[in-house]
């Protein structure tokens, strides 16, 4: 008999909490460990990379002994090609 190839539908994955899905927050948690190869850490073209559809300004990197951490924050904003965004009313 065929075999069926579907794949599996995970009922987190059409869930959004504050506009970002799943796999938003996922990236979140591991762009704070991402540096540079100059050993300068994260900048804010990487966040603008990840979420093109979105506006998302990285405001705060932080580093102490136990963990690593990172601020983003996204509007409500959609950005446009001049870099600059485009909120509606």
């Amino acid at each position: 008999p065929p075999v069926d190839l579907e794949e599996p539908v995970y009922a987190v994955c059409s869930h959004r909490w504050h506009g970002l899905q799943m796999i938003d927050y996922a990236l979140l948690s591991l762009i704070s460990y991402m540096d540079r190869k100059d050993g300068t850490g994260l900048e804010q073209g990487l966040v603008e990379r990840l979420w093109p559809h979105r506006v998302a300004n990285l405001s705060k990197v932080g580093n102490n002994i136990h963990r690593r951490w990172v601020e983003v924050e996204f509007s409500d904003c959609s950005p446009t090609t001049q870099g600059n965004s485009s909120c509606s009313g």
